[in-house]
């Protein structure tokens, strides 16, 4: 996959990843929704790098955190 953008939702105490084209802004996905970390992705061979901020939501990305919820709840691995 090349690079995408993502914001973690806040949804009944559980942090959801959301993965989408870098064509939309952070913000048109997000809608009214309770973001507590935005940015860029990169996913290959299992591997997830997460970096930036979201500059329409002014909320930075968490890097370790964020590629770690990613990988399992996108890819359905614990690592």
């Amino acid at each position: 996959m090349d690079r995408a953008k993502y914001i973690i939702v806040q949804d009944g105490g559980l942090e959801l990843p959301v993965i989408f084209s870098p064509l939309l802004k952070h913000s048109e996905v997000a809608g009214q929704r309770r973001i507590v970390a935005a940015g860029f992705c990169d996913i290959s061979n299992n591997e997830v790098a997460c970096w930036g901020k979201s500059v329409s939501l002014d909320i930075e990305s968490r890097p370790e955190e964020d590629a770690k919820l990613i990988r399992r709840q996108i890819l359905g691995l614990d690592s």
